[in-house]
């Protein structure tokens, strides 16, 4: 028995031994301390004030002291690197504080603040992280990054054509006080920009995008797709566009799929093409397959047709009037459109997210077009008009009774219909019987729960039920609230309607008149129920019990 004791722990202190390595070799990072001096790095080493180390993993760069000079330069490989709580400004001869070179693949993982400046101005100024063409930079992580840079791009190139700028998250705060903030800086070309997460603020102050194309030489943008995360762009004066090309130069593609997208124009366009280009030079596309756009500013190009140009199917947009005239002449837009409170749905809408109708804000829904929740949550503290046609997903109604206990005749009943989101012009028809309890009740100011009171005179069983059509949507109770009220002096009881317990729900049927119904158990308390309901147009009937406290 010992020997096998002894032969057990032999074993497991040798595979232990053996693990520990493993996991150590993959979560290996480099610490560097950049107040040592400037880092070079490749796939196989990194060289730091003149020594050079072997080295072919990832790395974590820290600094110590104020603000430096020192710089970081990723010659070669595909790199990750952590930056944590640096600052750092233009190193000698105009040398970016970051600068990934054309072939290498730098991903950069945000940790802390971190603040990167440039101070040199004109076509060859600095950047604070250069990403010249055949370069890539991947920006991920929970830290944040505060870039402020005078004519070089915040990230990006500031002369020629910037490479392939990915950002997935992290919080970027971006600002070229005479270029692009991302992307082509001075008088480049943006290349290749992909947003899909973290937080992007990005001003762009001359002749020049916030994000995209400088503002000389028809510096244009090659593509610029955005699929999440929240973006707010900003150009400020010249001839300036927020997202898209430089002041003379064309655009490529601009894509927006997902995301809380900002653009603000400055005397440009809010997206597209720049002020002064040409029509026969802006030969750009403008797609909005999604997310939610708010623009200050034209869109598509100041002569650039946007029924050529632009194409609307699942955006929710944020305008004024002169977006909705571009809106309305896209080729059978899709979408939902805003000009100041009041919105228009266009063509059959399917949602990219939850979508709020604020309380000072007025959704139409014309004939013919249909707004379909796809997923998400439709909720209204305005008003929804229009004879057009709603499809929900699910659609939940809670009923709840109070009463004293026993019940006696000459006692108020309170009932309390609560919706699962809010709708603000909704009106709940309470059921007694099989009889309404006076006219439907609106919902209250919460936009979610109407109210009811019922007097009991004579003994008899109660049975509450509650029903609703929203635009269309009918929802109605399918297990009741039953209170009894007995013979006088024979004992008060209560009348549940109960089944046996099922594990799974039953599969839901559809009546006649469009509601999901099912006949599975669930077992009713005496003063509590909880009704669950289903939306015309799909979904499972939802039930839930909730105990009286």
């Amino acid at each position: 028995m010992m020997k096998r004791k002894t032969m057990c722990w032999v074993l497991t202190m040798a595979f232990l031994a053996w693990c520990v390595p493993a996991f150590s070799l993959a979560a290996e990072e480099k610490t560097l301390d950049l107040a040592g001096g400037s880092i070079t790095i490749t796939e196989t080493k990194y060289v730091q004030n003149g020594q050079e180390t072997p080295y072919s993993g990832a790395y974590r760069i820290k600094q110590s002291g104020g603000q430096t000079t020192n710089t970081i330069t990723v010659q070669s490989g595909d790199i990750a690197m952590t930056l944590e709580n640096v600052n750092m400004a233009e190193g000698a001869g105009k040398m970016p504080p970051i600068a990934v070179e054309s072939g290498a693949h730098l991903t950069l993982t945000l940790a802390g603040e971190n603040t990167l400046t440039t101070a040199s101005r004109g076509v060859s100024a600095a950047d604070a992280i250069r990403v010249p063409e055949g370069a890539r930079l991947t920006v991920k992580g929970e830290g944040k990054l505060t870039g402020e840079t005078q004519g070089g791009a915040c990230i990006g190139v500031s002369t020629g054509k910037s490479g392939t700028i990915r950002i997935e998250g992290g919080v970027i705060e971006a600002t070229n006080r005479d270029g692009a903030a991302i992307g082509g800086g001075y008088s480049a070309v943006a290349g290749p920009i992909y947003i899909c997460g973290g937080q992007v603020t990005a001003h762009g102050y001359g002749n020049t995008a916030a994000i995209g194309g400088g503002g000389l030489n028809k510096a244009g943008a090659e593509l610029i797709e955005i699929s999440g995360g929240t973006v707010y762009a900003q150009a400020h004066g010249g001839a300036s566009t927020a997202i898209g090309a430089g002041a003379s130069g064309p655009f490529g593609t601009i894509r927006i799929t997902g995301g809380q997208v900002t653009a603000v124009a400055g005397y440009g366009n809010a997206m597209g093409s720049g002020m002064y280009s040409e029509t026969d030079t802006a030969e750009g596309k403008i797609e909005l397959l999604g997310g939610t756009l708010t623009t200050k500013g034209t869109v598509g190009g100041m002569n650039w047709p946007a029924a050529d140009s632009l194409t609307i199917n699942g955006v929710v947009w944020y305008g004024d009037a002169g977006n909705a005239e571009t809106f309305s002449k896209a080729q059978n837009p899709t979408g939902l459109f805003f000009n100041g409170q009041a919105g228009t749905v266009y063509g059959q809408m399917k949602l990219t997210g939850d979508l709020t109708i604020e309380k000072d804000q007025t959704l139409t829904l014309p004939q013919g077009s249909q707004l379909i929740e796809n997923g998400h949550k439709l909720s209204c503290l305005g008003k929804l008009e229009g004879d057009g046609a709603l499809q929900l997903d699910t659609l939940t109604l809670r009923l709840s009774a109070k009463a004293n206990e026993p019940l006696k005749a000459g006692d108020t009943v309170a009932l309390t219909a609560t919706l699962d989101r809010a709708l603000a012009d909704a009106e709940i028809q309470f059921m007694v019987n099989g009889q309404a309890i006076g006219t439907p009740t609106a919902v209250g100011e919460d936009a979610q729960t109407a109210e009811a009171t019922y007097l009991v005179r004579t003994p008899s069983t109660y049975t509450f039920t509650a029903k609703m059509s929203y635009h269309g949507v009918a929802v109605e109770s399918e297990k009741p609230v039953q209170l009894t009220l007995a013979e006088e002096g024979a004992a008060p009881t209560a009348t549940p309607q109960t089944t046996p317990a099922q594990t799974n729900p039953p599969a839901a049927t559809q009546t006649p008149g469009g509601v999901s119904t099912g006949d599975g158990s669930l077992p009713m308390w005496v003063l509590w129920a909880v009704l669950g309901v289903a939306a015309v147009g799909g979904g499972v009937v939802l039930y839930q019990k909730i105990k009286r406290d």
